[in-house]
């Protein structure tokens, strides 16, 4: 069986790497051990925060993000992924270093929302402040004409950001209650504009995916980039019709 070999850049969070090596885990059509794809996962925890440099001018987090890549190149990795939306700032500079693909999952996020929900539909996005600044999803949403609703500037950075950053917030090893209810205020705004989706354009997002429920859809990317992994990374014969 032919296979890609996949690098993960993760630890930003912690959690959100390992997410996207399950996800990947579980897309995968493998019957047997030998059958898995072959998965160096950097966990880098020494990132410094991509949002607070890109708005506040703080260290940047790129030095850092490619010495990951470098560790990938070594490794002899096909594909790269990084399991933080935000961290695609800087796609290419990272893409100009590493000797594999580079995948970006918001232009497959836009093609996801093409074959699923069409050009009419109403998305609502999700994301870090640095994320919505430097606008990541609505430049590309915006060249396929397709309507977006994002949070007004209060509900972004005291409901949003605060349920992510605050101390036991979705980055934390242990969540509390009233991140979760920041972070659900932020849903119940972007239904309350008629949305047909929400975007987790943050990765932390897909922590909360089960609680959030089937009534709202919502686009967990962290399962878009696992399965382009799986797509790319098999002969085509051996993937399953993907939902993603």
């Amino acid at each position: 069986m032919q296979k890609k070999k996949v690098g993960i850049i993760g630890g930003m969070g912690a959690r959100a790497g390992m997410l996207l090596l399950k996800h990947v885990i579980e897309k995968s059509p493998a019957k047997t051990d030998q059958e898995f794809l072959e998965i160096v996962l950097h966990s880098n925890s020494v990132i410094p925060d991509r949002t607070r440099a890109i708005l506040y001018n703080e260290p940047s987090p790129l030095p850092e993000l490619l010495r990951s890549v470098a560790l990938l190149n070594a490794q002899g990795v096909d594909l790269i992924v990084s399991a933080c939306v935000t961290s695609y700032y800087y796609y290419e500079a990272m893409q100009l270093h590493s000797r594999a693909q580079l995948l970006h999952p918001v232009r497959l996020v836009a093609r996801h929302i093409l074959n699923t929900y069409g050009r009419r539909a109403r998305v609502g996005i999700l994301a870090t402040s640095g994320t919505i600044q430097t606008g990541l999803f609505q430049d590309v949403l915006a060249r396929e004409e397709i309507s977006y609703v994002v949070l007004p500037p209060a509900l972004q950075e005291d409901g949003f950001m605060q349920s992510v950053y605050m101390e036991n917030g979705l980055k934390s090893a242990v969540i509390c209650q009233n991140a979760k209810d920041r972070f659900f205020a932020c849903i119940h705004y972007l239904k309350e504009q008629g949305v047909d989706v929400i975007i987790g354009g943050c990765t932390e997002v897909a922590i909360m995916a089960d609680e959030v429920g089937p009534a709202t859809p919502l686009i967990n990317v962290l399962e878009v980039l696992a399965q382009e992994v799986v797509n790319q990374s098999y002969q085509e014969e051996l993937v399953p019709s993907a939902a993603y």
